[in-house]
Order: C-alpha cells, then structure tokens, then sequence
C-alpha cells in the first residue's frame, strides 16, 4: 500500500520493519498508486514489484487470469494447470467445467468471467457456459508434465 500521505493521511505503516519478502502486483496504467509503490519497496528489505501492462488500478479484474502464476514468475494457463475438468461444444454453446487449486480460491469468479470473455470469441461459439466443481480435489500431479518442469525450476511441487 502506497503512502497514505497521497490521500492526506499520516503514513501509519513502518515499512521498514517488514521482514518477509514481499511481492507487489501492480497495473502499468495505475495512476493512482503505481507512482507511491517503488517508494514503498524501497523501504522493505527482499521486495519486489510485478507490473503488468495494459492494467490499471482494479488489476485483479483486468488480469484476473494471472494471478495465480505471478508469484512464481512461471505463467501456466488453465489447460497446464490441470483446471479444465470438462470442456464440450453443443450446438453454440461452449461447456466449461473447471476445478480449483483450492476451495478458498479468491480468484474464481474472475477467471469464470475470463473464460467466458475468451471463450464467446472463438468463431461457431455462441454462449458460454461454466460451472465450477469446488468439491473435487486437484493435485499438483494433474499439471501438464511441460508446467511441472518450469514451476519445478523455481519451487518445489
């Protein structure tokens, strides 16, 4: 959180005492707060800053798709991920059924909207339907071997 001097208030956070590595995803377009987030880092030791273009302030919306792979720095689609449970076409309507990594999984209304958006572009597809299986279990062993290998580089599965 950038300085809340920006709004008039006291900076109440003493960044300095921070002492896990911290990662900040930031918008490229973010005029509001982009411009305050280096000054923080600067202040946090092991930090860093992930910028992603053609994204503003409610990033989690406009790039919804990649926050789960940000962090590792490994981006991985749904497909590698091993997410896709089920996917048809019958007539024009596409049928999506996707997992999660998780039942507490924040960003799956969001990918949802993503798919859908994608998916309503493919030429024949006319609607888009997606459910969401939150009770099966998913396991690091359902990723495309290709996914394994490159998250394996950076973090053990």
């Amino acid at each position: 959180m950038p300085p809340r001097r920006e709004f008039g208030q006291p900076d109440i956070i003493d960044y300095e005492r921070i002492r896990y590595p911290t990662l900040v995803i930031a918008g490229a377009e973010d005029k509001l707060r982009l411009p305050g987030y280096h000054e923080v880092l600067g202040r946090i030791p092991d930090s860093r800053i992930v910028v992603l273009a053609e994204a503003g302030h409610l990033l989690n919306i406009e790039k919804a798709g990649e926050f789960c792979s940000i962090a590792t720095g490994v981006p991985v689609d749904l497909l590698d991920m091993g997410l896709v449970k089920g996917l048809r076409l019958d007539g024009g309507t596409a049928h999506v059924e996707l997992l999660v990594t998780s039942p507490l999984c924040t960003q799956i209304g969001l990918i949802v909207d993503r798919v859908r958006e994608v998916l309503a572009e493919v030429d024949g597809v006319g609607s888009v339907e997606v459910s969401v299986d939150a009770r099966a279990e998913w396991w690091p062993g359902m990723m495309a071997a290709s996914a394994r290998q490159r998250l394996r580089a950076v973090r053990p599965l």
